[in-house]
C-alpha cells in the first residue's frame, strides 16, 4: 500500500505527540466519538445481529401499518387463503379445474419455501394479513444482513458503511416494487448475497470447499423454483466469483461440486419444468413482447433499480404500486440514482476489494438488461438482441430479472466508498457523505414512508358469496363446467383485487374463463374469444346454447362485482341480457346486491335503460335439459365427421337453436379442422361434408388485452402499419397459432378497387380498433373512417393509397374529415404526394365535405401526410379522415375464405358467413365490417338451400318501420336526436310503457322534447323519472309555447311545477344537466353523459298517453324491400319476418331469399363475391349471417346427426379423476370419445387394450376414435403423470442426498478430522491478464449497451494509461456526479409526467448513466506496474494468526479487519501525499496474509510509493 494509505489507517505509534483532542482535522476530543457512534469503525469487525433485528423489525411494522387487516395479493392468492389445499394439489401435474384443463405452470415451485410457510402460519392460527406481513420482512431483513455478511466476507467497508449498504439493497428499487405483489420473484435477489458467501468462505485454507458449496447450493434451494429465470439470472454472479478465482485445485473442486450441488438441490423444481417444456403449450409467444419489456431498460433507471416496465404501466391504477411510486416520485428518482451513483463511484476507486469480480458481474449486468434497450443511445444490437428474445431466448425476455446483476455490485461498491468517506480526515466529508447517504435512502423508502409498498386492492377478505358458489357448483354441476364472465384481465373486483380469480382458491368442480394468456392453446382461446364477443352484444344469440353445450359447459356464472374502474372493465348487464335472450335461465344467486354504477365508454347500449343493479354473483344455465351437459365427455358419430375449413370461433354460428331441437350445421356432429394432419390433430374421413367458413382470420391480435385486441383482417401479404409503437410495425400480424402452419388455411382480405390501402398506424396506440380500417377512408362511406394511432402526435401520420393502374387526378379532390367527438383532433393542414409531386393544402374546421388541393395528373399512388392538427392530446384519440373521393376510385375489403380443400367432394360442401355486429357504445361502434363482403371458390356448379338473417340498423328507416307496429294515440312526441339513433331509446319511450324504457339523447346535441294534442289543456306540472346508470339528469326545465314560457327547477323527486300554462303544444328544453362523467381509459379523460330520461310525462295528458306496444306484433317486408344481396354483382330480392320486440331490441330477423325456385341459389364454379351492404343510409335491416348449403352436402348430413343431449353410443357408467378416468360404453358404430378439455400429448386412451386414435375435435377438445364393435371400458391416462411422480421424489431424494453428505462432512469436521479438501491452499482473485482484458472488456460492454458511448470508456481507460494519478481522483468523481445528474434530469421530468423521450429515457440521462457506468468499468485498464504484474491481494482470510473469533455455534467463518488498501477519501489522492508519515508497525499489511504467486509485499510496494494494484 502507499505512504498515503498506511498513514491515514495505522494507529498512532506509542509516544507519538498526536492526540485526539489536538487534532485540528477533527473538531475537537468529541468528534472521533461522534464519527465511530455513527460511523462505527474499520476495525469493529462484524455487525452484531442486534442491527438484523432492528430492520426486521423496522420492515414488519412499516408492512403492518400499511393497510393493517386488509390482504393483499402476493404471487398466487391460493398460497396466501388456502395454502393446504393448494400444496396438495401438487401431487398432480394436469389440473382439469382451472381453464379447459392444462398442466400446472410451474406451481411446484411454491412446494418451497413459501407454500410450507403460508402452511405453518395458517396452522398456527395467523390471520392471512399478518402471515403476508412476516413473510415480506423476513424477506426484507435477509436481504438486509446478506449484503452486510458479503460486505464482511469480502472485506469491503467499514461496519457502518456495510450495514448502509445492507439497507441500501433491502430498499433497492427492484426488490421494493415487487415485494408486496410477487414476492416470490424476489426471493432470488434476496438471497443472492447468502450463495456468495459460502463460496468465499471455500476460498480460504482449513475450510471445506465440499461444504461450502454445499452451504451456497442450499441457499439456491430457498430462492424456490415460482421462476426458474428469475433463479437463473442470479446465478452468473457466483459463478463469475469462482470464475474469477486462481485456477487451483481448491477453485476447480469448489466449482464443480458448486454447480452439481445446485442442480442436485433444486431438481424438484426443474424436473417438473422440463416436463412442462415437453407437454405445455408453449404460451410465451402470447405474453409481453421483449419490445415491451425492454422499453423502459434505459441506463438511469437500469442503474438505480426501475427498470422494470410493469413499474410504468398505470390504466388508473398502477401495475405496481411501489414500482410506480418509485419510477414516477421526485424525490424516489433522485435517492435511488444517487445511492447508485455512489456505488458507482466505490467500483470506479482502484483499491476496491474484489474488484474484478464486482466489475465482471457488473459488467455482465448491464449488457443484460442494457444492450437490448432501443432507445436514445441504446444498445446497436437491440433489434437482433429482442428478435432473439423472440425467438430462441424467449424465456428471458423479462430482462428486468436480471437487476440484481446490478444491485449487488452496486452496494458493494457503495460500501467501499462509505467506508472511506466515513473515515476521511476532513471535517466536512463525513456529515456531507452521511447527509447524501440518508437522502438517498429515504428516496429508496418512499413507497414505505407514503404506505404505497403493498399492491393496491387490497381486502378483508373474499366475500362467502364466493365460498357459496363454489359450493353450489359442486353440488349440482355434475360433470359439468361452469363459465366465469365477463372475462377479465385480473380479478380486480368492487371489494378489492385477488388478481388471480376470486373463485379460484374456493372452486371444487371444473371451471374456466377466458385470460389473458393461452395457457390451454390457442385453439380454447379462439373459442372463448367467440363466446366473449356474443356476450357483449347484449342481444339474442340463438346458437349461443348450443355452442356452450358442446364444450361441456352446464352454467355460465355472471359476476357483478367486477371493479367498474379497471381498465378493461364491462357492463355485466349486457351479459345479463345476452343470456336471458338467448335461452338461459336463473339458476341461483348469491351475495348483496351490487347498485348500478356510471356507466363506462365501452358500455353496450342495448341493454336496458335502467339498470337496476343484481345481486353480486348470478349463476345461469340453459333452458332445454339438452343443453345442460353433465359429464365432462360427449360421444359423436364417426359418419357425418364434418370438415371446417375455418376455425373453432365458426362453431358458434354453426350450432343450433336455444331450445336444444338443434339444426345447425354441427349440432351432433364431430368437427375437425381441414388444417390438421395426422401429426397435427387427424384428419376427417375420406368423403366428409365441408364447411367453409369465414374464421381463422388473418389478422392482428393484442395479446395484453381481453377484448378490443384483434385488427381489421389483413391481405395474405400485409403486415401491420410500419410506425407500431410495440415493436411489430412492418412485421407479420401475431396470432393465436394453431398446432399447424395456417398459410393456406385462413381467410385473407382482397382489396377490390385498389392494388393496396395502407397507413403508418391506425385506430388506437392501445386498442385494436378494426372500425378505423384504412380502407374506409376510400369506400364511398362518410359513416366509416380511418384514424391515425400515434401516441404523442398526429403530425407525421399518413395514408396512402396505390391505384390498379394510373388516376387521372383532378386538381382538387374532396375530402371530409372525422369530426365524431370533442376529444377528437381536427387535421388542419395535409400533405399530399404523387407521382405528379408534392403539395400541402389547410383545410377546415368540422366533418363536412371540403376540396383538398392535389398535384393534378396521372399517378399510380396518392400518400396524405398529416403536416398539423389542432386538439392532440398525447394518449388520446386520433386524428380522422372520414372519406376521401378520388373520382372512379372505390375500395372494398372482401374476406376471401380459404380453399384447403375440394368442394367438389362426396360429401358437398357448405358456405357459412358470419358478421360480428359488435355493441355500439358512447364512443362509437366496434364492429369491423359494417357490410357483409366474402369470396369464396367453388369447385364445380352446385345448389344451394339458403338461411339468411339480418340486423335492425337504427335510423330513420328503422323508426319507420317501428312506428307503423305502434299504436297510435293523441298525443305526440316528436324529439332531438337519440344516442345512436337506438330505436329503444325513442322518444314515444317517455309516455308509454315499453321493453325498453327511457330516451337518451344523442351526445353534442341540444335535448329537447315537443310535445303536440288537438285541443287545448292547462298544464302546471311535469313528472321526470332520470335514468339509473345510464345518462345525466336535468336540474331546470323550460317549456316554451306559442301561449306562453315557463322555467322551474326539477325537484327531488322529480317533478316540476310551474304557473299553469294552457296550450296544444309545448317544447321542453334542458337549460341545465347534471354534470356526470365516465372515465376514458384511451385518453384518460372524464367524458360528460349525455341527458337521459325514464319518463317525462305530463299530468294532465294521461288520458293521451299511447298504449304500451306489443313486442310479439309481427312484421313482414316484402320481397324486394327486405336486406340487400348480391353474388357476382347480380341482386336477388330478399323478404324479412320478426316481431316488434326485435325491432326495438335489435335482436336477428329471418331474412328469405325471394327467387323462382324458393330459397335456392345456383352457382357455378369459380371464384364468386357476395355483397350485402349493410349499416348504411337508408337502410332498416342488414345482413349479418348467410348460410349457404350445397345439394350434396345437405343429402350427406341428412340422417347422420345425433340429436343434441345424446351420445351416439350409450354410457353406462363412467369415472373421472385428474390423470385417470374411465368410460364404460356400449355396443355401436364408429365413434368419437370428446373430452371437454384441450388436446395436449401424453393422454392416452385404451378399449379393451387397444389404443384408441387421438384426434382434436373442434380445434381445441381431446377426441379418441372408438372403432365399430363391441362394447367396453376407455380407460384414460396421463402418461406424464408418472414421470413426474418419478421427478419430485428423485428430486426430494436428491435434496436429501446432499442434505446427508453435508451433515456428515459437518459431523466429521466436529469429530476433530480435518475438513474434506480444508489443506488445499487458499485462493484469491485470478491475476495474470488483467490489463489486456480489462480496457477490452470496458470499452466492449459500454459499445454493446450505448453505441457510441464506449468513446467515455475509452477515454477513461487511456486516462488510466496515461495519467493513473489523475484518474484516480477523476473515476470516482465523474461516476457519482454523472449518475447523479442523470437522476436530476429524470427526477425534474417524471415531476412533469412521464413521456417518451425524455427524463430517463432523453440523450442528456443516457449518456450521463453510461458515462458513470464507464467510470465504474474503466479502472480495469490500469497500468501495471513497471517491474511486471500487479500484485493482487487476496480477501480477507481466516488463519489462527488472524482471524476474529467466531460466535459459539455459529457456521460462518471468521472475519478479519478490513485490509487497508487505499486512502480514505471519495476519490484517491495523488500518491505521496503524507508522506511523511511513516509506516506503523501495526498496521495490516501483506506480510500478515498467505502468499499467492504474483502477490507483491504491499508494505515494501507502500513505501516505494508504487500505485495500487487494480485489484
Amino acid at each position: 500500500m502507499s505512504t498515503a494509505e498506511a498513514s491515514s489507517q495505522a494507529p498512532v505509534a506509542s509516544g507519538s505527540q498526536r492526540s485526539e483532542g489536538a487534532d485540528p482535522g477533527r473538531g475537537g476530543p468529541s468528534w472521533p466519538r461522534l464519527r465511530t457512534g455513527f460511523v462505527g469503525s474499520r476495525a469493529e469487525g462484524r455487525a452484531g445481529t442486534r442491527w438484523l433485528l432492528g430492520v426486521w423489525a423496522l420492515a414488519l411494522l412499516g408492512l403492518l401499518l400499511e393497510a393493517p387487516g386488509r390482504i393483499v395479493f402476493d404471487t398466487k392468492i391460493d398460497v396466501v387463503l388456502t395454502p393446504g389445499r393448494f400444496l396438495g394439489q401438487l401431487a398432480d401435474l394436469w389440473s382439469s379445474q382451472g381453464g379447459f384443463g392444462g398442466l400446472q405452470d410451474q406451481a411446484v415451485g411454491y412446494a418451497f419455501p413459501m407454500g410450507p410457510f403460508y402452511w405453518v402460519v395458517e396452522f398456527v392460527g395467523v390471520p392471512p394479513w399478518i402471515a403476508e406481513r412476516l413473510w415480506m420482512s423476513l424477506i426484507v431483513a435477509a436481504a438486509f444482513w446478506g449484503a452486510v455478511r458479503l460486505a464482511e466476507r469480502l472485506g469491503v467497508g467499514t461496519t457502518a458503511s456495510r450495514l448502509s449498504a445492507g439497507l441500501g439493497y433491502a430498499l433497492w428499487p427492484t426488490l421494493t416494487a415487487l415485494l408486496g405483489s410477487t414476492s416470490a420473484a424476489v426471493l432470488p435477489m434476496a438471497l443472492l448475497p447468502w450463495v456468495v458467501v459460502p463460496l468465499v468462505d471455500g476460498t480460504r485454507g482449513g475450510v471445506s470447499p465440499l461444504r461450502c458449496a454445499g452451504r451456497s447450493a442450499l441457499v439456491v434451494l430457498c430462492m424456490g423454483g415460482v421462476n426458474a429465470v428469475s433463479v437463473l439470472a442470479v446465478l452468473p454472479a457466483p459463478l463469475l466469483y469462482l470464475l474469477t478465482r486462481q485456477w487451483t485445485a481448491r477453485t476447480r473442486r469448489l466449482l464443480v461440486r458448486w454447480l452439481l450441488a445446485v442442480l442436485l438441490v433444486t431438481a424438484w423444481w426443474w424436473l417438473p419444468l422440463l416436463l412442462l417444456g415437453r407437454y405445455g403449450f408453449d404460451f410465451l409467444p402470447y405474453i409481453e413482447t421483449p419490445h415491451t419489456t425492454t422499453s423502459t431498460m434505459a441506463a438511469t433507471e437500469a442503474l438505480r433499480g426501475t427498470g422494470n416496465w410493469l413499474d410504468y404501466l398505470d390504466f388508473g391504477t398502477p401495475a405496481l404500486s411501489a414500482g410506480w411510486v418509485l419510477a414516477t416520485t421526485g424525490w424516489a428518482v433522485a435517492g435511488s440514482a444517487a445511492l447508485a451513483g455512489l456505488g458507482l463511484g466505490g467500483l470506479a476507486r482502484r483499491d476496491l476489494p474484489e474488484a474484478r469480480w464486482l466489475r465482471w458481474t457488473l459488467g455482465f449486468g448491464a449488457v443484460a438488461v442494457l444492450a437490448v434497450y432501443g432507445g436514445t443511445l441504446g444498445g446497436p444490437l437491440h433489434n437482433a438482441l429482442q428478435s432473439l428474445l423472440n425467438g430462441p431466448g424467449e424465456a428471458f425476455h423479462s430482462v428486468y430479472k436480471f437487476q440484481p446483476l446490478l444491485a449487488l455490485p452496486l452496494v458493494l461498491g457503495l460500501a467501499h466508498l462509505l467506508g472511506r468517506a466515513f473515515t476521511a480526515p476532513r471535517r466536512i466529508l463525513v456529515p456531507a457523505t452521511a447527509f447524501v447517504l440518508t437522502a438517498a435512502l429515504l428516496g429508496c423508502a418512499v413507497p414505505y414512508l407514503t404506505a404505497r409498498t403493498l399492491q393496491n386492492g387490497s381486502f378483508t377478505a373474499v366475500p362467502d358469496y364466493w365460498k357459496q358458489t363454489a359450493d353450489f357448483l359442486a353440488e349440482n354441476g355434475g360433470g359439468g363446467r361452469s363459465l366465469l364472465e365477463p372475462a377479465t384481465s385480473h380479478g380486480d373486483y368492487s371489494w378489492g383485487s385477488t388478481t388471480d380469480d376470486a373463485f379460484q382458491p374456493y372452486a371444487q368442480s371444473s371451471w374456466a374463463e377466458r385470460t389473458l394468456v393461452p395457457n390451454g392453446g390457442a385453439g380454447v382461446q379462439r373459442y372463448l374469444d367467440a363466446a366473449e364477443q356474443a356476450f357483449a352484444t347484449g342481444t339474442d344469440q340463438p346458437s349461443l346454447a348450443a355452442y356452450l353445450a358442446r364444450a361441456g359447459i352446464r352454467y355460465v356464472v355472471l359476476r357483478h362485482d367486477l371493479d367498474p374502474n379497471q381498465f378493461d372493465y364491462t357492463d355485466p348487464t349486457a351479459y345479463r341480457e345476452t343470456l336471458l335472450q338467448s335461452g338461459f335461465q336463473l339458476a341461483a344467486s348469491f351475495g348483496p346486491v351490487i347498485p348500478p354504477t356510471p356507466v363506462r365508454g365501452d358500455t353496450p347500449l342495448q341493454v336496458a335503460a335502467l339498470d337496476y343493479g343484481y345481486r353480486a354473483v348470478e349463476i345461469f344455465e340453459a333452458d332445454s335439459s339438452k343443453l345442460q351437459p353433465g359429464t365432462p365427455f360427449g360421444v359423436l358419430p364417426a359418419t357425418g365427421t364434418l370438415r371446417l375449413s375455418g376455425g373453432p370461433e365458426n362453431l358458434l354460428q354453426l350450432s343450433g337453436a336455444s331450445d336444444g331441437s338443434g339444426g345447425g350445421l354441427a349440432d351432433g356432429r364431430a368437427v375437425l379442422l381441414s388444417g390438421q394432419g395426422a401429426r397435427t390433430g387427424g384428419s376427417a374421413p375420406a368423403g366428409s361434408p365441408l364447411v367453409v367458413a369465414d374464421g381463422l382470420r388473418r389478422t392482428d391480435t393484442s395479446f395484453g388485452l381481453i377484448r378490443d385486441n384483434v385488427s381489421y383482417t389483413y391481405t395474405a401479404d400485409g403486415t401491420n402499419p410500419s410506425d407500431r409503437g410495440d415493436g411489430s410495425g412492418g412485421k407479420a400480424p401475431r396470432q393465436l397459432q394453431p398446432p399447424f402452419d395456417m398459410a393456406g388455411h385462413q381467410t385473407t382480405a382482397v382489396l377490390v378497387g385498389a392494388a393496396s390501402v395502407s397507413a403508418s398506424s391506425y385506430g388506437s396506440w392501445l386498442l385494436q380498433s378494426p372500425q378505423y380500417d384504412p380502407v374506409n377512408a376510400f369506400d364511398g362511406d362518410p359513416a366509416t373512417a380511418w384514424t391515425e394511432g400515434d401516441p404523442n402526435s398526429p403530425v407525421g401520420q399518413w395514408l396512402r393509397i396505390d391505384f390498379d393502374g394510373s388516376v387521372d387526378l383532378p386538381a382538387t379532390i374532396s375530402l371530409q374529415l372525422l369530426d365524431d367527438s370533442g376529444l377528437r383532433p381536427l387535421i388542419s393542414r395535409l400533405t399530399v404526394r404523387t407521382d405528379r409531386g408534392t403539395t400541402t393544402d389547410a383545410l377546415g374546421a368540422g366533418g363536412t365535405a371540403q376540396d383538398l388541393a392535389v398535384p393534378a395528373g396521372p399517378t399510380h399512388s396518392l400518400t396524405l401526410t398529416i403536416a398539423a392538427a389542432t386538439g392532440a392530446v398525447p394518449g388520446g384519440l386520433g386524428a380522422g379522415i372520414s372519406e376521401v373521393s378520388i373520382p372512379g376510385v372505390q375500395v372494398t375489403r372482401y374476406l376471401a375464405t380459404a380453399h384447403d380443400a375440394p368442394t367438389n367432394g362426396a360429401g358437398g360442401v357448405a358456405l357459412s358467413f358470419h358478421r360480428t355486429v359488435a355493441a355500439t357504445g358512447l364512443l362509437g361502434p366496434q364492429s369491423a365490417e359494417t357490410g357483409l363482403a366474402r369470396q369464396f371458390t367453388l369447385d364445380a356448379p352446385d345448389t344451394f338451400d339458403t338461411t339468411l338473417s339480418a340486423m335492425p340498423v337504427p335510423g330513420p328507416a328503422l323508426d319507420g318501420l317501428i312506428r307503423g307496429l305502434t299504436p297510435r294515440s293523441g298525443l305526440s312526441v316528436v324529439a332531438s336526436p337519440a344516442i345512436a339513433d337506438l330505436p329503444q331509446y325513442q322518444a314515444t319511450n317517455l309516455v308509454q310503457a315499453a321493453s325498453f324504457d327511457g330516451w337518451i339523447a344523442a351526445p353534442g346535441t341540444t335535448p329537447q322534447l315537443s310535445y303536440s294534442w288537438k285541443g287545448a289543456r292547462t298544464l302546471s306540472e311535469l313528472d321526470l323519472q332520470t335514468m339509473g346508470g345510464l345518462a345525466a339528469a336535468p336540474l331546470t326545465v323550460q317549456l316554451t309555447s306559442p301561449d306562453g314560457s315557463r322555467t322551474a327547477a326539477v325537484g327531488a323527486d322529480g317533478k316540476v311545477t310551474f304557473a299553469p300554462l294552457r296550450t296544444d303544444q309545448v317544447t321542453v328544453t334542458f337549460p341545465t344537466v347534471q354534470r356526470i362523467s365516465t372515465y376514458e381509459p384511451i385518453t384518460g379523460t372524464e367524458v360528460p353523459l349525455p341527458l337521459g330520461l325514464a319518463k317525462a310525462s305530463f299530468p294532465a295528458l294521461s288520458d293521451l298517453q299511447q298504449k304500451a306496444a306489443d313486442p310479439t306484433t309481427p312484421f313482414d317486408v316484402p320481397c324486394g324491400q327486405g336486406p340487400d344481396l348480391s353474388i357476382d354483382g347480380h341482386a336477388y330480392p330478399t323478404s324479412a319476418s320478426g316481431t316488434l320486440g326485435s325491432l326495438l331490441s335489435q335482436q336477428p330477423v329471418v331474412v328469405t331469399l325471394c327467387t323462382p325456385g324458393g330459397a335456392r341459389l345456383a352457382l357455378g364454379a369459380g371464384t364468386h363475391r357476395l355483397d350485402a351492404p349493410g349499416d348504411g343510409a337508408g337502410q332498416a335491416l342488414a345482413l349479418t349471417d348467410a348460410t349457404l348449403v350445397g345439394a350434396s352436402e345437405r343429402a350427406a348430413l341428412d340422417g347422420t346427426a345425433t340429436p343434441p343431449g345424446s351420445a351416439a353410443r350409450a354410457v353406462s357408467a363412467w369415472s373421472w379423476g385428474q390423470e385417470d378416468r374411465s368410460v364404460t360404453v356400449g355396443t355401436g358404430p364408429a365413434a368419437y370419445l370428446e373430452v371437454h378439455e384441450n388436446a395436449a400429448p401424453g393422454w392416452t386412451a385404451t378399449l379393451n387394450g387397444q389404443t384408441l386414435q387421438a384426434v382434436t375435435l373442434d380445434g381445441w377438445q381431446q377426441g379418441y376414435l372408438i372403432p365399430a364393435g363391441a362394447a367396453g371400458v376407455v380407460t384414460l391416462h396421463y402418461t406424464p403423470q408418472t414421470w413426474y411422480r418419478v421427478a419430485l421424489d428423485l428430486g426430494a431424494l436428491l435434496l436429501l442426498l446432499v442434505v446427508v453428505v453435508l451433515v456428515a462432512a459437518a459431523r466429521r469436521e466436529r469429530a476433530g478430522a480435518p475438513a474434506v479438501g480444508g489443506d488445499l491452499d487458499a485462493v484469491g482473485p485470478r491475476t495474470g491478464l488483467a490489463w489486456p482484458v480489462g480496457p477490452l472488456v470496458a470499452v466492449a460492454v459500454l459499445a454493446l449497451v450505448g453505441g457510441p458511448m464506449a468513446g467515455a470508456a475509452l477515454v477513461l481507460v487511456v486516462l488510466w494509461w496515461w495519467r493513473p494519478d489523475l484518474a484516480r481522483v477523476v473515476g470516482p468523481v465523474v461516476a457519482v456526479a454523472a449518475m447523479t445528474a442523470a437522476g436530476v434530469i429524470a427526477a425534474v421530468s417524471v415531476e412533469q409526467g412521464l413521456t417518451p423521450g425524455q427524463g430517463a429515457f432523453g440523450p442528456a440521462a443516457q449518456a450521463c448513466a453510461l458515462t458513470a457506468l464507464a467510470a465504474a468499468l474503466a479502472p480495469w485498464g490500469a497500468r501495471p506496474t513497471p517491474g511486471g504484474a500487479p500484485a493482487t491481494p487476496l480477501p480477507p482470510t481466516a488463519t489462527p494468526s488472524t482471524a476474529a473469533p467466531s460466535s459459539a455455534g455459529s457456521t460462518e467463518a471468521p472475519t478479519v479487519p478490513l485490509p487497508t488498501t487505499g486512502p480514505a477519501t471519495l476519490a484517491e489522492p495523488v500518491p505521496g501525499l503524507l508522506s511523511h508519515v511513516p509506516h506503523q508497525p501495526g498496521s495490516p499489511d501483506a506480510a500478515t496474509q498467505p502468499r499467492t504467486s504474483g502477490e507483491g509485499a504491499s508494505g515494501t510496494a507502500s513505501q516505494a510509493g508504487a500505485p495500487e494494484v487494480p485489484e
